[in-house]
């Protein structure tokens, strides 16, 4: 006599966020963070983000904690007006 089967445990890769972004301005996908510079004693910084096909550039402050979604989401709003 055998013993039953487990069912087998299916590990999935986790999604990691994208590097390069589409530009609101021209569409294309060669959008990326430029720098994120942060102050470690003051917790306060600066993060670049430009296109490369149109030259659209903007500044953004930042946290020790902001990645480049993060800035990303601070351009479009930004951009299409949104937002403080």
């Amino acid at each position: 006599m055998g013993r039953r089967k487990r069912k087998q445990q299916v590990y999935r890769p986790q999604r990691k966020p994208p590097k390069i972004f589409s530009c609101p301005h021209c569409g294309s996908n060669s959008m990326k963070v430029k720098e994120i510079k942060v102050d470690k004693e003051e917790g306060t910084g600066s993060a670049t983000i430009r296109c490369g096909n149109c030259g659209l550039e903007e500044s953004f402050p930042a946290g020790p904690l902001t990645e480049p979604v993060d800035v990303y989401g601070d351009l479009i709003d930004a951009f299409y007006g949104e937002g403080d």
